[in-house]
């Protein structure tokens, strides 16, 4: 693989890593945070996804820590639930319970309610899931392949382009969302770290779309063209 390609690699796991900690002041007013949208761009079998695997395994080190630590906590929540509810049962079924106690035990309940799993990185999810995702803090999306566009494109929108949480994430401003069907979704400071590496080809799809260019999606990317050296190279030293 070309050093360009790891190069882009480290620096958008090192932007997730630094994401939501670290934010850069660049004058005495302008600051600026520390997530990147990134891309790479090279043709099929650079091997893409050993050096995006490589790059990113400290993050999955650290998540799947994360979620061990989650799970032995949430069985202990859920064990204090559990403890909870029947008293809050046997206190219902008392009529010489006091409405103080029940009321103390019901709180006592909804400040233990279920949370939810760690998630440091992703790399396909609708547009309402990532919301959902971002509301649990910074998260890093990195793929191989093309599917983040897919999803700009609106692949689970009958086409129509979908890229307001793309926007709002990489500058972090509010995302507010309201449905009949869904729960709301608030996040004060959605932070994304976007880290591609795809085919000439599917920037060649997404340059031609006008409401990408409009929009400012595309300018928001910071862009390396690898040069590949297939080809280059002496077999008989190689």
């Amino acid at each position: 693989s070309p050093p360009d390609l790891p190069a882009v690699m480290a620096l958008g796991a090192t932007s997730a890593a630094c994401a939501g900690r670290v934010r850069l002041r660049l004058g005495p007013t302008w600051i600026e945070p520390a997530n990147l949208y990134l891309l790479a761009v090279l043709p099929p079998s650079m091997h893409k996804s050993p050096v995006m695997k490589l790059a990113t395994k400290a993050l999955e080190d650290e998540e799947r820590e994360l979620i061990e630590r989650w799970r032995v906590e949430e069985g202990e929540r859920q064990a204090k639930r559990d403890e909870i509810q029947a008293q809050l049962k046997s206190a219902t079924k008392d009529q010489d319970g006091r409405t103080g106690d029940i009321a103390d035990l019901r709180d006592q309940l909804a400040a233990l309610g279920a949370r939810p799993r760690p998630t440091l990185l992703c790399d396909d999810a609708t547009t309402e899931a990532l919301g959902v995702k971002l509301q649990g803090g910074p998260l890093f999306m990195c793929s191989a392949e093309g599917r983040p566009f897919e999803i700009m494109s609106g692949v689970y929108k009958q086409g129509i382009s979908d890229v307001d949480v793309f926007l709002k994430a990489w500058s972090q401003d509010p995302i507010r969302s309201s449905r009949l069907t869904r729960a709301e979704v608030y996040v004060p400071n959605p932070i994304l770290t976007l880290c591609l590496a795809v085919q000439p080809t599917v920037i060649d799809k997404v340059a031609g779309r006008e409401d990408f260019r409009g929009c400012g999606i595309i300018a928001r990317f910071l862009a390396s063209f690898p040069q590949t050296n297939v080809g280059d190279r002496d077999w008989r030293t190689a």
